[in-house]
């Protein structure tokens, strides 16, 4: 894990600046994706039936928001129950972040507030999961700031 803040929409704080990159435009919303959303609800089907799929859709799009971050946890020479600390505790931010209806500018705050008052004994291992979860957002955002540029790596070692 880096040194860095642990800052920006991923985690929920004030937005993260590194050399231009603004990490708000890295997508970490909550809601379906386009390709786990259902197609315009049946208005005779019941409510019931519609949040079980709305929920369905969410739990798919927090699947897709973790199995990145728990494969790229296995790369960075963590032990498997430190791993599962960290994942457990971006699982539960984000669940949490679900239901969370304040500006997403402070929404790591809140939590860790929330926490403090509600459930301390899991602050910590929360602001050491969210240290790593922050820092795999930063390398997706930067992967994708490179791949809209059409940016190729130069590696100076490397002949064409």
């Amino acid at each position: 894990m880096t040194a860095t803040s642990n800052s920006g929409p991923a985690t929920g704080d004030e937005p993260w600046w590194d050399a231009g990159l603004r990490l708000e435009s890295l997508r970490v919303g909550l809601s379906p994706s386009p390709a786990s959303e259902h197609p315009d609800p049946d208005p005779d089907q019941p409510e019931h039936d519609r949040v079980e799929q709305e929920l369905g859709g969410w739990e798919r799009h927090l699947g897709e928001l973790l199995a990145p971050f728990v494969a790229w946890l296995a790369t960075q020479g963590l032990d498997e129950p430190e791993r599962r600390r960290h994942r457990d505790a971006a699982e539960r931010f984000l669940r949490w972040s679900y239901t969370d209806p304040g500006p997403v500018e402070s929404r790591r705050r809140r939590y860790e507030d929330h926490l403090g008052g509600h459930d301390p004994g899991h602050l910590a291992d929360a602001r050491a999961g969210l240290g790593w979860w922050t820092d795999h957002r930063q390398i997706l955002a930067r992967t994708q700031m490179a791949d809209r540029n059409g940016h190729q790596p130069h590696f100076p070692h490397k002949q064409r």
